[in-house]
């Protein structure tokens, strides 16, 4: 079998599985298709608690070097989905929490 054949191949068999709405590992229970992760960049502020934490989305954060009831102010990248055609996303990936940074405010 010559090149040009192994490429003929391949691209009946994605040909094949785009007509069939197969996109490889995606399950749909558990991605999103035609999709890709992101993220978006977010700020706020906050009060620690007595313990010197903080919560974003139910996860909380410190290194202990905040403080107990201190205002911050944070930075992090929320977690999404965009629109990318023939990809997945996974479920849990939307609305997670990426790169926290903190300070005193």
């Amino acid at each position: 079998m010559n090149e040009n054949n192994k490429l003929s191949s391949l691209a009946l068999a994605n040909i094949e599985a785009l007509a069939s709405g197969e996109m490889g590992n995606c399950d749909a229970t558990q991605y999103a298709r035609n999709t890709r992760p992101d993220t978006k960049p977010r700020t706020g502020t906050a009060t620690t608690d007595s313990q010197g934490y903080f919560s974003l989305g139910g996860v909380k954060f410190s290194e202990g070097k905040i403080g107990k009831n201190k205002n911050i102010s944070y930075t992090y990248d929320l977690g999404y989905c965009m629109d990318s055609p023939g990809n997945c996303c996974s479920h849990s990936h939307v609305g997670k929490a990426f790169n926290v940074a903190w300070s005193n405010m």
